[in-house]
């Protein structure tokens, strides 16, 4: 019997990197409610200590925060070999940005705001 609950697979993980606890937050509940284990790191330091530990399938990042912000941390994910899925998500995105994004190594990038459908969309292509 389908009760409408979903329950979270550890299999497929997701770090959420956001320096905005807000932003944070709602991205997770809203992946978790479609059944993804979900993480968070305050930035891009926070994300590289904690995926250090701990690995994961995909890593959905902002573009603009303190210490490191996202093209940093896709190179420096990338330098390490870091083979799972990136998503940009920025408020200021630009023809330029986006480029600079994809040319780091991110696999998509998206631009807010955004419908929430698009960021699930992105994260099941990447599983």
């Amino acid at each position: 019997m389908d009760d409408g609950v979903r329950t979270s697979d550890p299999a497929r993980r997701i770090m959420i990197v956001d320096d905005d606890r807000g932003i944070r937050r709602v991205y997770a509940f809203f992946l978790a409610s479609e059944g993804y284990t979900v993480i968070e790191a305050e930035d891009g330091m926070d994300a590289l200590n904690q995926l250090a530990e701990s690995q994961c399938d995909v890593v959905v990042t902002d573009m603009c925060m303190p210490r490191m912000g996202g093209l940093e941390l896709i190179k420096a994910l990338r330098e390490q070999g870091y083979n799972g899925w990136i998503i940009v998500i920025t408020a200021h995105g630009t023809p330029d940005t986006r480029e600079q994004a994809m040319d780091c190594g991110a696999d998509r990038y998206i631009t807010k705001p955004f419908p929430f459908e698009e960021l699930e969309e992105c994260v099941r292509v990447a599983f």
